[in-house]
């Protein structure tokens, strides 16, 4: 008896309520919106059947990528697309669409229902982004170019003329993308990005820029920090002015990049570059026999020798072919900032003289990524067929070394002459190279792979330590420490030493009567390099050669 007293006294102790555990259902709607806004629009329809009062949840996401293509098959999918969309953008349950991308790809031309979209989203809802692709010419409402909450914008217009009013004004717009537009005189244009005061990206992908009556195109901003020209067309005599003094990111890919001289200067803040030209073959070759292509090499020279700042820099192929028309002009003021280089050449002699050219004139370079192209220029491609340009210079006759690359990678390697030789230029002149990355294209013979990695393993690999003595006989350790220092004034007499033997060691003994009274390695290597005339390139690479190989 006492025992059951005893637990019916426990059991009155317990709490009469037991704290329940709180799960996904309890949490605030705003929050359960949030979260659902990250799921596939499937699968965001389908919690509908996790609780009755989730039925309509899905409705309340303010974010939307409503694509034609991925939306379910089913009869009539135009027709229930479509109906779909109205019932998100004029039914929306929650606080209003804040992103917007709809893609279109079975669109009636003849129906009005795409403008009454955007118009809806723009004055109904708090966008923040909107991705238009309709995939037919819809002309968008004056109402999209007086948003003020709208931050993103990409249009796909098709080949069709914006109406850009002469007030518009869009000013928390930071990324614009253009998509297909014309624009018939540059004055439209302009509106539409001083209308845009806080405009940071834009992307102007295959529009027509057609110039009024000056036929320039001009892009003015202050604010703009990334710029991308894709494919773009215009007049082939127009000029580009560019005035951008913050711009940090440059992309152009397409024919005809012709800026003005005087917008130069605003390319020096660039600290990534990108640019992939395009060319009609049969169009250059006619030039080339008229003796005009010799200036795409000099224009080339001039617009690499304006992005000082730049770290990052990718170069497509027929950069690298202009180069090669100025191969005895080539002078490109040195990129010191510059860390990584993308190069696409091809395997002829002109392109690898161009790319060691480009290796040498950035001093601090870091990763050097190469890949070799296939042969899609016929007429230009092979050495054989390239008698017309000129003749260029030999990568290994008397380079210097190269003190700071680490990383190197080939791509799309066929161990052809030129290839090879490109391959002992970099093993004979990068001191500090840690990684070295051959990739040979997938259909090599392995008999023919074989034989190249045997002859890469014969190729002179320049040494750390002939680097660390070249600074004493031409470099920046010529003259000697104060003695006021022991330790370091010892050291650099122990180098300068095995500097003066090496170079006494491999001359002839009709030269040792010129440099007997030299006391200096410096000294010593000028007395010699006197001697040789610059033409002698011969000579020359067989003094600079020797200590390496020692």
């Amino acid at each position: 008896m006492e025992t059951e007293q005893v637990n019916k006294r426990a059991r009155s102790s317990r709490p009469s309520t037991v704290e329940r555990r709180t799960t996904i259902y309890d949490l605030p709607y705003a929050l359960l919106c949030y979260i659902i806004s990250f799921l596939p629009l499937r699968d965001a329809v389908r919690t509908g059947v996790l609780a009755h009062s989730w039925k309509t949840i899905w409705m309340s996401n303010p974010n939307w990528n409503l694509s034609f293509l991925t939306f379910p098959r089913m009869r009539n999918k135009k027709q229930r697309y479509e109906e779909f969309v109205d019932r998100v953008i004029y039914l929306h349950a929650g606080a209003g669409i804040q992103s917007m991308k709809i893609c279109h790809t079975s669109y009636d031309g003849f129906s009005q229902r795409a403008q009454i979209w955007m118009q809806c989203l723009v004055q109904r809802h708090p966008l923040r982004e909107l991705d238009i692709n309709i995939c037919y010419p819809v002309l968008p409402p004056s109402a999209l170019f007086y948003c003020t909450t709208l931050v993103s914008l990409r249009l796909c217009l098709y080949d069709l003329s914006p109406n850009i009013p002469r007030k518009a004004r869009l000013p928390n717009l930071k990324y614009l993308t253009l998509e297909q537009a014309v624009f018939q005189g540059s004055s439209a244009f302009q509106r539409l990005i001083d209308g845009c005061p806080n405009l940071t990206a834009l992307v102007l992908k295959e529009c027509l820029l057609s110039a009024e009556n000056d036929q320039d195109i001009k892009i003015y901003h202050d604010t703009l920090i990334e710029l991308s020209i894709i494919n773009c067309r215009y007049f082939p005599s127009s000029l580009l002015h560019l005035t951008a003094v913050n711009l940090s990111r440059f992309a152009y890919e397409g024919r005809n990049l012709q800026l003005s001289p005087r917008n130069m200067c605003y390319l020096q803040s660039i600290t990534f570059a990108r640019l992939e030209f395009e060319e009609l073959v049969d169009l250059y070759l006619n030039k080339m026999n008229n003796g005009l292509a010799a200036r795409y090499g000099q224009n080339m020279c001039r617009l690499l020798s304006s992005f000082r700042s730049a770290r990052g820099l990718v170069l497509g192929d027929w950069c690298i072919e202009y180069l090669s028309m100025a191969a005895d002009s080539l002078r490109i003021s040195p990129l010191s900032n510059l860390r990584s280089l993308n190069l696409r050449i091809w395997p002829n002699s002109g392109h690898t003289s161009a790319a060691a050219f480009l290796v040498r004139s950035c001093p601090a370079l870091l990763h050097l990524h190469i890949t070799l192209c296939e042969n899609s220029s016929p007429g230009l491609y092979h050495n054989a067929e390239r008698q017309r340009h000129p003749v260029p210079t030999d990568i290994l006759a008397g380079e210097p070394f190269n003190h700071s690359l680490k990383k190197v990678e080939i791509k799309k390697f066929r161990a052809s002459g030129d290839e090879m030789k490109l391959l002992q230029y970099m093993l004979k002149t990068f001191l500090v190279l840690e990684e070295l990355n051959v990739k040979f294209v997938t259909w090599i013979n392995p008999p023919l792979m074989s034989q190249a990695k045997k002859k890469a393993r014969t190729f002179v690999r320049a040494s750390p330590n002939v680097a660390d003595l070249w600074k004493v006989i031409d470099g920046a350790e010529t003259t000697p420490p104060s003695k006021e220092n022991a330790e370091v004034f010892r050291k650099w007499r122990i180098k300068a030493g095995k500097a003066m033997f090496i170079l006494k060691t491999i001359i002839g003994e009709e030269l040792l009567e010129h440099i007997k009274e030299t006391d200096t390695s410096k000294a010593t290597w000028d007395t010699l390099a006197s001697l040789f005339p610059k033409k002698n390139d011969t000579q020359l690479q067989l003094l600079e050669n020797e200590p390496m190989t020692i």
